[in-house]
């Protein structure tokens, strides 16, 4: 076997001094979103109490996105309604659609604290035969017969305990 020899080529000298390190980017490897705060909403119904909902929706959320989503609420139908902030009252009338919710002022404002609005909206008049035509229940229709059957047997039993019978009673109405 031979003989090992050493490296061959020329070697640099000076080892860390060399050495450059990188250099540090100036834009952030990860961009954060920003943080948004959010409201909790509760959405009141003057008349109908049913239709009443809480919901939570970025602070930058404006009042003519909560207008539509209260008419989404409705399915469309209601669409010329007027929306108050804490109480029904003409000073708390929301009249300006483009104002952010974040910056009505309110009573309760915590930022965990639920803010309320309420909407009011007259019925939609119609002259359509079929939307004035009275609802008609079968079940409670049925229901109302039996009653008034229930009612003429028992007084047809009361006449007859009294005497004069169906025709007593025939006679009395007759008289």
């Amino acid at each position: 076997m031979g003989k090992k020899g050493k490296g061959g080529g020329k070697k640099e000298k000076g080892g860390k001094a060399g050495w450059q390190p990188t250099a540090v980017p100036e834009e952030p490897l990860m961009i954060r979103k920003p943080i948004v705060s959010h409201l909790t909403l509760q959405v009141r119904g003057v008349v109908w109490r049913v239709m009443d909902f809480t919901v939570r929706v970025p602070a930058s959320m404006c009042v003519f996105e909560l207008k539509s989503l209260i008419e989404q609420r409705h399915g469309g139908t209601v669409t010329d309604f007027t929306l108050y902030k804490e109480e029904v009252h003409p000073t708390n009338k929301l009249s300006d659609p483009s104002t952010p919710i974040s910056e009505l002022d309110f009573a309760a404002s915590g930022p965990d604290e639920p803010r309320t609005f309420y909407y009011d909206f007259a019925p939609r008049v119609s002259s359509c035969p079929l939307l004035l035509r009275e609802g008609r229940d079968l079940r409670v229709e049925a229901l109302q017969k039996a009653e008034q059957a229930e009612r003429d047997a028992k007084a047809a039993r009361y006449a007859a305990l009294k005497g004069g019978g169906v025709s007593g009673a025939l006679a009395i109405g007759a008289g």
